[in-house]
């Protein structure tokens, strides 16, 4: 139990120890929101380039909200709510 709690932050600890010039979500399957924010400000901060993940499923969870650089107004339509 206790480790699937801290899985999403030993995940996003071994992305921000990737090299500075990709970060690599191929195998990313599920986005935590505490993993995804971080990540995304990385991407954004440091004009990262980064590779989608693999799964159409989780590909799809970022586009809802245009990941890396989110949303500017909020869509009604979304069932997510964007960061």
């Amino acid at each position: 139990m206790m480790e699937s709690i801290l899985q999403p932050t030993k995940n996003l600890i071994r992305l921000l120890k990737m090299p500075d010039h990709k970060v690599d979500l191929s195998s990313m399957r599920f986005g935590h929101p505490i993993q995804i924010l971080p990540l995304a400000a990385m991407i954004s901060e440091k004009s990262l380039g980064y590779i989608p993940p693999k799964s159409s499923d989780c590909a799809s969870y970022l586009g809802n909200f245009n990941f890396p650089d989110g949303l500017t107004e909020f869509k009604l339509s979304s069932k997510f709510i964007p960061i």
